[in-house]
């Protein structure tokens, strides 16, 4: 199964190529900073995205070991944080995990009214 996935991958990396280069034929200098830019703008939104999922990622853990909670319940408690004190959710997780404060979350650990 691994080698059909991995086959799969390969073909698809080789017919993207195939069309990177198809398109660069034809391109402008003008196309090609467009592309470029479109390019750096998407990946700069892709590392913020990794950054959040890793934080908030990190405060669901650091809720799960400290309230013995499920990752479902630890994540529960960060959003319901995030919505009751207008937050982002990503903001909520980054004060427990830089100030090491799990306990913040204690007031949320109730169950939702």
């Amino acid at each position: 199964m691994a080698d059909h996935q991995q086959q799969t991958q390969q073909q698809t990396q080789q017919q993207t190529q195939q069309q990177t280069q198809q398109q660069t034929q034809h391109e402008t200098p003008e196309d090609l900073a467009q592309r470029l830019a479109a390019q750096e703008e998407r990946n700069h939104h892709l590392i913020t995205a990794l950054d959040n999922r890793t934080v908030i990622g990190q405060a669901t853990g650091m809720l799960m070991q400290r309230f013995g909670l499920t990752s479902e319940r630890a994540f529960d408690v960060l959003r319901r944080m995030s919505s009751e004190r207008q937050q982002k959710l990503r903001d909520v997780a980054a004060v427990i995990v830089e100030d090491r404060q799990p306990d913040l979350a204690a007031a949320w650990l109730r169950e939702p009214t």
